[in-house]
């Protein structure tokens, strides 16, 4: 979501949620196109459609321009905006001064936050499916390389 530009999003007629027409990603390459809609949830406090709702008003609040560039920027060392993507390292490095802030950190990653939500979603009861979709994985083997790993711990 990085690298989303405002353009690139439409809402559904009936104001349902958004359709993406993103142009290129981490996997997407040669301007290929990955077209995705994220539809309203009835639970608001998890709904993505809200939440982008919510931020597109605070950043119009905020006086920021979102007609065009990207949807969600990073910030400078001052505080400033940026009209430039939100990269995984830039997420990477305010998760770890969050974690710093709060006297937590662990060594926690991105990416261990991803796998370790697929491990508790398993060991909760999640379908392999609904695992996959929660957290945007299309390949069968990605999961199952993290369920393996903590499966192999318990053993």
């Amino acid at each position: 979501m990085g690298l989303v530009k405002v353009p690139e999003i439409l809402r559904f007629s009936n104001d349902d949620g958004f359709l993406f027409n993103h142009v290129w990603g981490k996997t997407l390459r040669d301007g290929d196109n990955n077209v995705f809609g994220i539809k309203r949830n009835p639970q608001t406090k998890i709904c993505p459609v809200q939440g982008i709702e919510h931020y597109m008003a605070l950043a119009q609040q905020l006086r920021i321009d979102l007609t065009r560039g990207y949807l969600f920027r990073p910030t400078t060392p001052q505080g400033g905006i940026l009209d430039a993507p939100f990269s995984s390292t830039a997420a990477e490095a305010r998760l770890k001064g969050y974690l710093r802030e709060m006297g937590s950190d662990d060594g926690e990653t991105l990416h261990g936050f991803r796998a370790g939500c697929a491990i508790t979603l398993a060991l909760s009861g999640a379908e392999l499916s609904e695992i996959m979709d929660h957290v945007g994985w299309t390949r069968r083997h990605t999961p199952l390389h993290y369920l393996t790993i903590i499966i192999m711990e318990f053993i």
